[in-house]
């Protein structure tokens, strides 16, 4: 009884204390709990010193603790503490629905318009729309600068014949035009190459046994599509035949045909005692040389140019086109090129008259290209690039190496008999001091015993 009287004392004197000490304000609670703590303690040491089983602090709070008492009066607010410090954003709530649209409001002033924000990704290309109808067609503008001309199209197909337009007024008589001649044999070619003032059409091929002799003035030759050339041999030193073609006047040749000499046999053309030839189109194959200049002139404004015999191997087309050296230093043989093609032959940089000859005319210029193997030259106008002539009827020539009676010789021996006297008949005693040339006459061509150009 005395233990139990004792430990209630205690637990009174506790109570009392707490109850006090809680009275103490907020600041106060840790020291309450300090001090329950201490009377606790003091109560387990009691019970244990006198063979007590002492209660856990829970159980001790409990029995200690008195009956609940009136609630007190209300007391005086207090004064308004500061604000404290703002919490933590709560979480977000669920979205309501949406509430119905209110009435638009006002519309306030246009503001400033803003810069023009980064252009973005194009979207796809939608269908393509009804046509609109065509809008009023505005008033016609300034006619602008005419642009670059475009490529050229394919030619189209001829088109139907339109209607005949009225015929004008009769124009003034020209003057006489050259007699028209046609020629379908040699010898109607040569009598009418030996007129003046004279136009000769070729109605035939024509197959030589001789050489065509031209002594009249101001002769046009249209070849007309059609071919001179020869199946015999017709070189001869005796009578100075020497090519297809002597010219001993003036001709101009024209028309798509061709003059081919007969392969190791003679010249296509050879110019003596003064005559002119002018050559605007064709095809022409020579031995060794495919026109040479005795005594005169030659013109080229196109045509083809080759030869089948080659001169030798170390400079095989180099005398394609060639003068006699003599008559070439003292200007009584000329040579000037305004267009055609030569094959293997350049006549801008030739071994005709000398190393580095040339027959271009001023404003000329060559360009190159290749056919079968074979360097072809192309003689151009420097100021547009573009042939001053056509070429005629080009066929492309093929490489023949037909062996040439002159390899290993020097020029001075291979000329020495291939050029006429003065007098026009051919003289290997004459011709000897002729330096340059590349006119082979040594050996035969052919079992006939013909000498080789």
């Amino acid at each position: 009884m005395n233990i139990k009287k004792t430990i209630l004392t205690a637990v009174a004197t506790a109570t009392s204390l707490i109850a006090t000490l809680s009275l103490a304000g907020c600041g106060g609670e840790t020291e309450t709990d300090s001090a329950k703590l201490n009377v606790y303690n003091a109560y387990v040491a009691y019970a244990e010193e006198n063979g007590q089983t002492p209660l856990s602090y829970e159980d001790w709070l409990a029995s200690i603790k008195g009956d609940k008492g009136d609630k007190g009066d209300k007391g005086d607010k207090g004064e308004k503490g500061e604000r404290g410090e703002r919490g933590l954003q709560g979480v977000q709530g669920e979205k309501g629905e949406r509430g119905e649209q209110g009435l638009q409001g006002v519309q306030g002033e246009k503001g400033e318009r803003g810069e023009q924000g980064l252009q973005g990704v194009q979207g796809e290309k939608g269908e393509r729309g009804e046509q609109g109808l065509q809008g009023v067609q505005g008033e016609k503008g300034e006619r602008g600068e005419q642009g670059l001309q475009g490529v050229q199209g394919e030619k189209g197909e001829r088109g139907e014949r339109g209607l005949q337009g009225v015929q004008g007024e009769k124009g003034e008589r020209g003057e006489r035009g050259p007699m028209g001649v046609v020629a379908d044999d040699r010898c109607s070619l040569e009598c009418a190459a030996g007129m003046d003032d004279v136009y000769i059409i070729l109605c035939n091929d024509i197959d030589l046994s001789e050489d065509v002799v031209v002594t009249g003035k101001n002769v046009t030759l249209d070849l007309n599509g059609h071919k001179i050339f020869n199946t015999n041999d017709i070189w001869d030193v005796t009578d100075s035949t020497w090519a297809l073609l002597t010219v001993k006047g003036e001709i101009t040749i024209t028309g798509d045909g061709e003059l081919i000499a007969k392969d190791n046999d003679c010249y296509a053309v050879t110019v003596v005692d003064g005559g002119k030839c002018t050559i605007k189109s064709g095809r022409y194959v020579g031995n060794i040389h495919t026109v040479y200049v005795y005594n005169g002139t030659l013109e080229v404004y196109g045509g083809s140019f080759s030869v089948v015999q080659k001169y030798s191997a170390a400079h095989p087309d180099d005398y394609v086109l060639n003068c006699y050296d003599a008559a070439y230093g003292s200007g009584a043989a000329k040579i000037t090129v305004y267009g055609g093609k030569f094959y293997g032959f350049n006549p801008e940089n030739c071994y005709a008259e000398g190393a580095n000859t040339n027959f271009l005319a001023a404003g000329r210029a060559v360009t190159t290209a290749t056919e079968e193997g074979v360097t072809v030259y192309t003689v151009i106008d420097e100021n547009d690039g573009t042939p001053s002539e056509q070429s005629g009827s080009e066929s492309s020539q093929s490489a023949e190496n037909s062996a040439s009676a002159v390899e290993g010789q020097s020029a001075e021996e291979s000329q020495s008999a291939n050029s006429p006297s003065n007098g026009g008949s051919q003289s290997a005693q004459n011709s000897a001091s002729d330096g340059g040339d590349a006119s082979a006459i040594e050996g035969s061509a052919a079992s006939s015993g013909n000498v080789n150009p």
